[in-house]
């Protein structure tokens, strides 16, 4: 008689046990599968995004850059104006980011400013806008899509 009773005290207490398990770890099992997907799903569109800078080419006066832009992927890029410029010059002294459509100050935008979205084999012109004019010498500019997928361009101001 005493080995039923601890053997079904055994059996309730195994069964306690499981569902506490169950209980506890369902939900970071749960969690964890989510944020496996949710990156499998962010790595897929970075490994679909590529872009390239054709080419960067200043006006005489240092104070404008045209930059001409390829999206060489197989998605859409947006918003547009969510793209990352940054300037800089070869030998170190000058670099900056370059917001989107900034009222004063340096500033891009896209030509013409009716685009949303950069479709993909889709060729995009960005102006490049400086409140200080480059001097002579070697720049780069870089380019860097939301997801994180970027080119580099070097150009020459003579």
């Amino acid at each position: 008689m005493d080995k039923a009773i601890v053997t079904g005290l055994l059996v309730i207490a195994s069964t306690v046990a499981a569902a506490l398990l169950v209980v506890t770890i369902s939900p970071s099992i749960r969690t964890g599968s989510q944020s496996i997907s949710g990156a499998s799903i962010s790595m897929a569109q970075r490994i679909e995004t590529e872009i390239a800078i054709i080419t960067a080419e200043p006006d005489q006066t240092g104070q404008r850059i045209d930059v001409w832009l390829k999206n060489a992927g197989s998605t859409n890029i947006m918003p547009l104006s969510s793209l990352d410029v940054i300037l800089r010059s070869s030998d170190g002294r000058r670099g900056e980011y370059v917001p989107h459509g900034a009222a004063s100050g340096n500033s891009w935008v896209v030509v013409p400013a009716s685009h949303e979205v950069w479709h993909s084999g889709g060729t995009l012109r960005m102006q490049v806008s400086l409140a200080d004019a480059l001097t002579s010498g070697k720049y780069r500019i870089s380019a860097t899509t939301p997801n994180g997928v970027s080119s580099d361009m070097d150009f020459e101001m003579r």
